[in-house]
């Protein structure tokens, strides 16, 4: 049975809607897809179109049961272009009761503004001394902002919902991207800001260290945004923060990734099944009609009793 078979995957508003009025495709949970490449990248080379290519099709894989994808992952999309999304979750509040919502945004943010995150390539500095302060709040209170939107509109018409985020691994200093045909490039991010501040001066390892630095503030102003706006009530947002999962995650050769930012087939699997595991530890997974914030009211009620 292929996933299309045990799953329904919906890039149109009316196909969505419709199923609501199936038997017994209502039954089955309701996950909105919300994000960048990482829920959305195709493969690459000889990985074109093999799955699981990315987040979303692993976890569509590892869901046994059925489920209804709302699709709305765009390759390459900011905060700000998948913000046109968010009115959605009150359009459709009438129709489709969301019981999970995937979210996977604000790596673009700040990969199209490296050449203004980063300081010149300076020997004397630190790799984090190497980020421009100034720079780097400013994109931080965008992508911040984006999911205290997103908490805003869930908590108002789509209470049931609980939202799924993530941070970003570190990639490895890898001069790739995702496609180069004659003038027609995708990709490198990161690499030319580098080249063009002088950090090729430095070694590899040394670059590493400064992209490590950037993704750590990707992941924090992502993890910020999710809990400063559930207030009280964190169990309602569930974010899976890589950086606790150092030995699990060190995804650091080249077989990992397939250019400068995206995982290969073997990368994406490996980091979602950490994932996974610990969304099952939570009983946040498999996803359930109607069950995720009673999931998570328990899992935050034995956390605190064994603490």
């Amino acid at each position: 049975m292929s996933l299309l078979d045990r799953h329904h995957v919906y890039l149109q508003t009316l196909d969505l809607v419709q199923s609501t009025r199936r038997i017994p495709y209502r039954s089955f949970p309701y996950v909105m897809v919300l994000g960048d490449s990482w829920l959305d990248y195709p493969g690459r080379n000889r990985e074109f179109i093999a799955h699981p290519t990315n987040m979303m099709r692993t976890f569509m894989a590892a869901q046994r049961s059925s489920a209804n994808w709302y699709d709305l992952a765009v390759s390459g999309a900011t905060t700000r272009q998948l913000s046109g999304h968010l009115p959605k979750l009150k359009q459709l509040a009438r129709d489709v009761q969301f019981d999970y919502i995937m979210v996977s945004a604000g790596g673009n943010d700040y990969f199209e503004k490296s050449h203004a995150l980063l300081k010149d390539y300076n020997p004397l500095l630190s790799p984090s001394e190497h980020l421009e302060e100034a720079a780097f709040a400013l994109v931080d209170h965008t992508v911040g902002q984006f999911y205290r939107k997103l908490v805003e509109l869930r908590d108002r018409y789509q209470p049931k919902a609980l939202i799924v985020g993530h941070g970003y691994l570190p990639p490895i200093a890898l001069d790739e991207g995702f496609l180069r045909i004659g003038p027609i490039r995708i990709g490198p991010w990161i690499s030319p800001a580098m080249r063009d501040k002088g950090y090729f001066a430095a070694t590899r390892e040394f670059r590493n260290l400064v992209i490590t630095e950037m993704q750590a503030r990707v992941s924090e102003a992502i993890r910020l945004g999710l809990s400063e706006a559930d207030g009280p009530a964190p169990h309602r947002n569930y974010f899976f923060d890589a950086r606790e999962h150092p030995e699990a995650l060190a995804l650091r050769d080249r077989s990992d990734w397939a250019d400068e930012i995206h995982l290969s087939v073997a990368g994406y699997l490996r980091y979602t099944q950490v994932m996974i595991d610990d969304m099952v530890s939570k009983h946040l997974f498999p996803f359930r009609k109607n069950q995720a914030l009673q999931a998570a009211e328990r899992s935050l009620r034995t956390s605190r009793n064994t603490s």
